[in-house]
């Protein structure tokens, strides 16, 4: 009786220990990447890219309690920015295409995003995921006048800004300077782009920056630039804090 006893608890505790390792999460598994961590790898790697990307329940929550605090990153790209990235995404080696396009797929396929590659350019990448809508309409929004310069954030903000009406940042200081910040010769944008195509040519245009549009709920729609650092990672700067519906 005691024989028997003792098999039926060992062949239980087998039986347990099995189930606790089969529910138990594997030690080694890589963090996930995120999509502020592409944009890093992108712009630190010497590419350009535009994404537009919703902003996650979770700090959508977290930023709805913090409103109206002094905090530095109030804008859905800010807040987006400072709370998904991984700090050793900026530490990372410089990535070739091919781990960039691998890494893009990855996360396309698990976020229901697409990422067309824009034949025009071949070191430029795009990423949109389809639940961001308010973003992608405002970025079809028109750019009505030809801009150009040698700065690549007054660039991109003067474009949002006549496009759309946003409030834009009219000068642009700070500590950070990016390594393609300035440009030798003028970048040039048509008029009569969309503002995605515009923005797209502006970074294609400057290299080593991709723009940014986060969506906050349904009404709102950040504006800003990853770009990479003279002194190693990458400069962010907020060019709109929401895309506004109408243009000027």
């Amino acid at each position: 009786m005691r024989s028997s006893t003792h098999r039926c608890l060992l062949a239980a505790a087998i039986a347990v220990a099995l189930v606790g390792a089969e529910a138990a999460p594997p030690q080694d598994a890589p963090p996930a990447v995120t999509a502020a961590d592409l944009a890093i790898r992108l712009a630190t790697s010497g590419f350009s890219g535009g994404f537009v990307v919703p902003l996650p329940p979770h700090l959508a929550e977290a930023l709805s309690r913090e409103t109206g605090q002094a905090v530095t990153d109030r804008s859905a790209f800010g807040f987006w920015f400072s709370r998904a990235a991984s700090a050793e995404e900026t530490s990372r080696p410089a990535s070739p295409a091919t781990e960039i396009d691998s890494a893009l797929r990855s996360y396309a396929s698990s976020a229901a995003a697409v990422t067309p590659q824009t034949p025009a350019s071949p070191n430029h990448r795009t990423l949109k995921d389809p639940a961001a809508a308010v973003c992608l309409a405002r970025l079809q929004r028109v750019v009505p006048t030809p801009v150009q310069g040698t700065h690549l954030l007054r660039v991109l903000a003067t474009a949002a800004g006549t496009a759309t009406g946003a409030a834009v940042p009219r000068g642009f200081v700070g500590s950070c300077v990016g390594t393609n910040q300035f440009a030798e010769q003028p970048v040039h944008i048509d008029a009569g782009n969309t503002l995605e195509a515009a923005l797209n040519q502006a970074v294609a245009g400057f290299g080593s920056a991709v723009w940014v549009a986060v969506q906050r709920g349904s009404t709102s729609c950040a504006l800003g630039v990853v770009h990479r650092a003279e002194g190693g990672g990458v400069c962010t700067v907020t060019l709109a804090e929401n895309l506004a519906a109408g243009g000027k």
